[in-house]
């Protein structure tokens, strides 16, 4: 309206616009209510009742796009959280191998550089430490409740040799797998 269009251009011009987004919403699929928006007819006949472009821009932000953005969030935090649990999953399920974030982007079928952002934001963990926090609670969990020699232990979390384990291990809790059963094991 600034630029000398009618109010009539701009009713014209934004009903295309509030159509295509209608369009995306009802592609979604999204189901839930809280984003729920009113039905067609009654956004087009409030969009037509307005005359100022104070009143139009404030309509469009507040009855339409925040309601889009925040039903579009809301789908997109809920795929990061499903996808940081499939990685989870993955972590849990090869436990005993050499993990990598790009081995598990090709075995889920995603970029690599996507599923680390994915990861972080689902978790607040970095690929890389998840799996060593992951890997470090299952050996504290062996050293503890079994009597599985600690090379096992190491090899059934995927370490090539025994020292690389222990290294990491005492690096993580100050004190040797060893000591670390001894210890535990008395309480």
């Amino acid at each position: 309206m600034d630029k000398g269009h009618t109010v009539g251009e701009v009713h014209v011009s934004f009903m295309h616009l509030i159509s295509r987004l209608l369009r995306l919403y009802h592609e979604s699929g999204w189901t839930r209510t809280e984003h729920m928006l009113l039905p067609e007819a009654t956004l087009y006949q409030e969009w037509l009742n307005l005359r100022s472009q104070d009143k139009m821009e404030h309509w469009f932000a507040k009855r339409l796009l925040n309601p889009l953005l925040a039903m579009f969030k809301e789908i997109s935090e809920s795929q990061f959280q499903h996808l940081s649990q499939k990685m989870i999953a993955y972590i849990k399920e090869n436990n005993d191998k050499v993990l990598t974030l790009e081995q598990c982007a090709a075995d889920l079928h995603y970029n690599a550089n996507y599923l680390s952002s994915v990861f972080k934001k689902g978790t607040g963990m970095t690929f890389s430490d998840y799996v060593a926090d992951h890997r470090l609670s299952e050996a504290k969990k062996w050293l503890v409740d079994t009597d599985i020699p600690i090379k096992q232990i190491a090899e059934t979390l995927g370490y090539k040799n025994s020292q690389n384990f222990i290294r990491s291990f005492r690096k993580s809790t100050s004190m040797t797998p060893g000591q670390y059963r001894q210890e535990k094991g008395m309480e």
